[in-house]
């Protein structure tokens, strides 16, 4: 309970101290954004998506890590209401140094140059998620995503870089970056869904104290599994989640589009960088190696770590889905 309402000082802190940077520079962050946007983006925006404990968060910072790209650090946080502002200030402290931060817990890094997750960032524009994730294009207006994709080219244009961004909510709302970004890179995280379904039910019982109550993204199918006994409704988010996306990834040009399995990313970290870089080739933008960025050594999860008999119940819901296809 009470660090319960310790976090929830501090992030109405956070929020208010945020709204307080907006208002001094706001007026700066507008006229640097009409001074640097333009129609068309000279770097396609790249977003990873996927289900959560997926890889997704050591592979963000592998990436920031290892190329020369924009990404929302822990400091951008408090800037999220002026970016091209809060980026002026960033640049100015870190340069193009690599972070070599590859600690997280539940998706939370640590450090002011540590990658940071930008959902607030997003939920300027994009409204914030009511009872699922998911989020129709006729749901956000012209103007904001006019303003949205104004605010991302400002930082592209004004840096000659592409921007990384990770937020899991955005696998829900691919169809609104379609919108937005049809010519972005989408980098699809994949693991053993068995594995994937054990992490977020030991996640469930390490923050809540129970398996039952829900966690992360929520699909839009969420109301339809609230009543099913844990396993079930662990295992067939994780399915919607992927389902999703895999509809979804339909409206961007195959070749703009990555899945990196966890298995692959735990045994050749390397070579995940040198698939970017050649996607990142066919489509003639040359994406930049920092100079003496550590390569992580990613030690795998994928071990039972639950009872037998829950092992073998996820196993069952797993194996009683289409993984492939996603065909109900």
């Amino acid at each position: 309970m009470v660090n319960r309402i310790f976090r929830s000082i501090k992030s109405r802190t956070k929020e208010a101290i945020t709204q307080i940077l907006g208002l001094i520079f706001g007026r700066l962050e507008c006229r640097l954004v009409n001074k640097y946007y333009a129609n068309e983006l000279v770097y396609p925006p790249i977003f990873i998506v996927g289900a959560p404990r997926t890889g997704s968060t050591i592979l963000y910072q592998l990436i920031s890590n290892c190329f020369d790209v924009l990404y929302f650090n822990n400091l951008m946080m408090w800037f999220v209401h002026i970016p091209v502002v809060g980026m002026m200030l960033n640049q100015k402290l870190y340069r193009d140094k690599s972070h070599n931060s590859f600690q997280s817990c539940f998706g939370q890094t640590f450090g002011l140059n540590s990658p940071a997750e930008c959902g607030t960032f997003f939920y300027r524009w994009i409204p914030l998620p009511s009872e699922t994730d998911f989020l129709d294009p006729l749901d956000i207006s012209d103007e904001c995503c006019k303003e949205l994709r104004n605010v991302i080219s400002a930082l592209v244009h004004r840096y000659r870089r592409p921007i990384l961004f990770k937020h899991m909510g955005i696998g829900q709302k691919l169809k609104v970056i379609a919108r937005l970004f049809p010519e972005a890179i989408i980098i699809i995280c994949r693991r053993n869904p068995v594995f994937t379904a054990q992490s977020i039910i030991e996640v469930r019982e390490r923050i809540s104290g129970n398996r039952t109550t829900w966690w992360s993204i929520r699909p839009k199918q969420t109301n339809a599994l609230l009543d099913e006994h844990y396993v079930d409704q662990v295992v067939k988010q994780v399915y919607y989640i992927e389902q999703q996306i895999n509809n979804d990834l339909k409206l961007f040009h195959p070749e703009r589009c990555l899945t990196v399995t966890y298995d692959d990313l735990c045994r050749d970290p390397r070579n995940i960088t040198s698939i970017l870089e050649g996607i990142f080739a066919r489509i003639s933008v040359q994406l930049k190696r920092k100079w003496k960025a550590r390569i992580p050594n990613i030690k795998s999860s994928n071990v039972i770590r639950v009872k037998p008999e829950i092992y073998n119940k996820i196993k069952d819901a797993v194996d009683k889905l289409d993984w492939i296809n996603y065909v109900d």
